[in-house]
């Protein structure tokens, strides 16, 4: 229903100040052309906060606009009936809310098809209409857990890109191939996560800027989930450290060593990290 007011709207907005009668030459309106202009701006005006009304505003805002355009008619008339036509399509401005609903699951659907059949250029902006989308059916529907889920599932839009290669490290005793790698590239910094293929819930995160190398430019991001996750350690015998030795378009070379304690205050020294993989 929404958007059939609007058309009106849009229809008013075009025509407002069209009138029947000639326009006056000269500095000099009659009292009735005065009153009639002042009463179309009026209408002009609150067409406009309609323009933008919601859900909670939009009984007020509709009833304000309603005012004016009955003020203009019985300024300037009503020839074609136009006005009193939106009148009656606004109604008592009460809020459809099942007609708005149905609506938002409408243009979620539509934006989850479009999102399905995404390619690698238009995946974001894509995944971005569809949040908006799920946004929508929240905001006007109500909220369910399936569509947070949905919302959450599809987190910052950027693409992640299969990796091939590994990341492999002694945890303790336990040697561990990441063997399951991501890669997003969000403006110029790579995001990499890795897992395993074997039946366990091991993860390693860590950040790096495109092109870069050089000693210790992973450590504030990087994080290894073992039994908890475990951060780098700087103090101690070995502390943490870690090297990129190799950062081209589409590869990425290092290694990775030493001390890690997890937040409460447990270590773990990871010995013979190594990072190999291309994307």
């Amino acid at each position: 229903m929404k958007k059939v007011l609007v058309l009106f709207c849009i229809f008013l907005l075009c025509s407002a100040f069209q009138c029947d009668d000639e326009a006056l030459e000269g500095d000099f309106i009659t009292a009735e052309a005065a009153v009639c202009e002042a009463a179309i701006i009026d209408t002009v005006e609150a067409a406009l906060e309609f323009l933008e009304a919601d859900n909670d505003t939009f009984t007020d805002i509709c009833a304000a606009y309603k005012t004016a355009l009955q003020a203009q008619i019985e300024a300037c008339g009503d020839e074609d009936g136009s006005l009193q036509n939106i009148i009656e399509q606004l109604g008592d401005c009460s809020v459809d809310i099942d007609a708005e609903c149905q609506e938002a699951i409408l243009l979620k659907n539509e934006a989850e098809d479009i999102f399905n059949n995404s390619t690698d250029t238009d995946y974001t902006e894509n995944c971005n209409a569809l949040k908006e989308a799920i946004q929508g059916i929240i905001d006007i529907c109500g909220s369910t857990q399936e569509l947070v889920d949905q919302l959450e599932g599809l987190g910052n839009c950027i693409q992640a890109i299969n990796a091939s290669g590994q990341i492999t490290v002694t945890a303790g005793t336990l040697e561990i191939v990441f063997d399951l790698i991501t890669v997003e590239v969000v403006g110029t910094t790579l995001q990499v996560t890795g897992s395993t293929s074997a039946s366990n819930n091991y993860t390693i995160y860590f950040e790096v800027e495109e092109g870069e190398t050089g000693d210790d430019i992973i450590n504030d991001e990087f994080v290894i989930f073992f039994t908890s996750e475990f951060f780098p350690y700087f103090d101690g015998f070995e502390p943490f450290s870690s090297n990129i030795s190799s950062n081209p378009d589409g590869s990425l070379l290092g290694t990775f060593c030493c001390n890690t304690r997890n937040a409460d205050n447990g270590d773990l020294n990871v010995t013979s990290g190594m990072i190999n993989i291309t994307y």
